[in-house]
């Protein structure tokens, strides 16, 4: 009982800490992001695979930059001046996502939830090996 309270602790430490990530943010594109054509601004292959964009809302330029999501195509196959899909959020626009944000939503949350479950598991499992063998050798 005692492995499954901490155990819990971490998940719900783990899940606290993490809620500053980035998908947070992207659930308002998801639930309420407008469409909107962007240009490409620079390929950065070795910044994190990402591209630099700007696209224009409410009369106003906005940049981003993150990997290319699909619709989009691959980093690889980015050029300056390409025009790419953007999604922002009406309510902050210049909160946006370089392509469909389902898809990145889907991803971000699934890598959460995995690490979220992973993590404290390897831990516990970790210290319980660990004070197993250290009983077993004091005996």
């Amino acid at each position: 009982m005692k492995h499954v309270l901490i155990w819990l602790a971490l998940a719900v430490a783990f899940a606290v800490g993490g809620s500053s990530l980035d998908w947070i943010g992207y659930r308002g594109v998801v639930t309420h992001g407008v469409r909107v054509r962007a240009t490409v601004t620079a390929v950065l292959p070795k910044d994190h695979a990402s591209a630099r964009y700007q696209y224009q809302a409410d009369g106003r330029t906005f940049r981003g930059q993150m990997c290319p999501w699909p619709p989009n195509p691959p980093l690889e196959q980015l050029r300056v001046g390409q025009t790419v899909v953007v999604y922002y959020d009406p309510e902050f626009p210049g909160n946006s996502v370089l392509g469909d944000p389902r898809l990145i939503w889907r991803n971000e949350v699934e890598t959460f939830a995995v690490g979220a479950l992973l993590f404290p598991t390897i831990l516990v499992f970790g210290w319980r090996h660990q004070s197993r063998r250290r009983r077993a050798s004091r005996h």
